[in-house]
């Protein structure tokens, strides 16, 4: 109830708050789902202020990343929109289909990034394997890191246990043939972090 108020107030300004907002609008139980706020509440430590700005602030950056299309959609791994048949079938209806496209979905399928197995301390691990960099522009991939990290988070959820530590394992023995915005990595891996 606090958090509502925080997120109603006037102290965090309409442009910040204007994506979560949308996604309150069109896709509230998008918000149950992928971001309760009570778990923005426990990561700022009680902190309703800091919990509402950073809700607002990951919706924002969503929207950024997946752009006005697809930010309201899950980040689910949706198979459909990669045959031709059921292609047809989901585009009629964008509620059905997720926030991945066929490409990162394929790059997914082909392991870049891979999901490797837990470490024996607990540990989520992906693995960047850059030799098969040029299957994707960085925006791709930092699209399927973030859905990753969002099953990760809804794994945890369902067994009602604490956000998974994620590590990553870079193969960097092939040179780096794309320019990457470090800011879109550092909004990326906060989004992870929610």
């Amino acid at each position: 109830q606090q958090m509502d108020q925080a997120l109603e107030s006037s102290l965090i300004p309409w442009t910040d708050k204007a994506a979560y907002l949308r996604a309150l609008q069109t896709a509230p139980q998008l918000i149950d789902l992928e971001s309760p706020p009570p778990l923005f509440w426990k990561r700022c430590h009680a902190n309703v202020w800091a919990a509402a700005q950073r809700l607002c602030l990951y919706w924002q950056q969503r929207l950024e990343i997946f752009g006005p299309e697809r930010a309201y959609r899950p980040l689910v791994f949706d198979c459909s929109c990669t045959t031709a048949s059921s292609r047809s079938s989901t585009a009629s209806d964008p509620a059905l289909r997720g926030a991945l496209g066929p490409q990162e979905i394929a790059c997914l399928v082909h392991g870049y990034p891979a999901v490797l197995p837990d470490t024996t301390t607990g540990h989520k691990v992906i693995l960047v394997d850059r030799r098969r960099q040029e299957l994707m522009p960085p925006e791709t991939y930092l699209r399927c890191v973030l859905s990753i990290c969002a099953n990760f988070a809804a794994e945890c959820r369902n067994k009602d246990s604490m956000p998974p530590r994620v590590r990553f394992l870079a193969y960097l023995l092939s040179p780096w043939k794309y320019t990457v915005q470090f800011t879109f990595v550092r909004k990326c891996l906060y989004l992870c972090g929610h």
